[in-house]
């Protein structure tokens, strides 16, 4: 990268960007597998007091859960390069906030399993995973899910822990926007008293360029925007930490 020429991320070229068509040939595509899962979730309901019927039973919740959750993954990577590409494009922002929506929603629909899981026994959970070949991809998860038995609540808990999943998400997401998006730094000078534009982009390079002063007006122009803020930020990361405080004492834990 130039230090003299920061190009905007819109006319870097297509070779030189993420190929965000490999995950979805277009945003129409993308719009049509949201639904899609928007449609799917609901059915997760259906598996709601049956979990503890067979080991059958069992694998066909896990494999259902597990494949739209990769599915939102998947929509969740490309709304994120999207957006990660330019972060003042409002469109690929309200994209991944409908990403972060079907989250929440998948969270609270999805509620019930690890109660009800926990009620069928550790001694009968373990007995399926060891007689059913199946389960045993999800031996492991049985582990961390017994071992968390104590901070896992009611279904009714866990539904409205995992409605303020999007939420919750709101202080990072800001902070990010700030940083990213909204905030400006003058540019640096370099030794030889020429101006050198400073972006998110290329502070790493230029806080690595062999000219002393160039990476110390990087770096203050840097430190100086991010102080302007300061006030801002801290508020973002005051709410942070009182939302992990409220998850931590939700699920019974110590501490935050």
């Amino acid at each position: 990268m130039s230090q003299e020429n920061v190009l905007p991320r819109s006319e870097i070229a297509l070779e030189h960007t993420w190929n965000a068509t490999s995950i979805y040939p277009s945003t129409e595509a993308w719009e049509q597998e949201r639904q899609a899962i928007l449609d799917l979730v609901p059915t997760l309901q259906h598996f709601q007091g049956h979990l503890g019927e067979s080991p059958a039973r069992l694998v066909e919740w896990f494999e259902a859960s597990e494949t739209l959750t990769r599915r939102l993954m998947q929509l969740y990577a490309y709304a994120s390069m999207s957006y990660e590409v330019e972060t003042t494009n409002q469109a690929a922002r309200v994209m991944e906030d409908q990403v972060m929506g079907l989250f929440g929603r998948l969270a609270a629909t999805a509620a019930f399993a690890e109660p009800e899981l926990l009620a069928i026994g550790e001694e009968t959970l373990r007995r399926w995973v060891s007689d059913e070949p199946r389960l045993k991809l999800y031996e492991h998860y049985v582990d961390v899910l017994l071992r968390l038995h104590a901070h896992i609540r009611s279904a009714e808990v866990e539904e409205l822990l995992g409605m303020v999943t999007d939420p919750f998400a709101t202080a990072s997401s800001t902070s990010r926007i700030l940083t990213n998006a909204d905030m400006t730094f003058r540019p640096a000078t370099n030794e030889s008293g020429a101006s050198v534009p400073v972006v998110q982009g290329n502070l790493d390079f230029l806080v690595a360029s062999p000219d002393r002063e160039l990476r110390r007006t990087a770096w203050e122009s840097y430190a100086d925007s991010h102080l302007t803020f300061k006030n801002t930020l801290a508020n973002g990361l005051t709410a942070a930490v009182k939302q992990d405080v409220l998850m931590a004492r939700a699920r019974r834990y110590d501490s935050a």
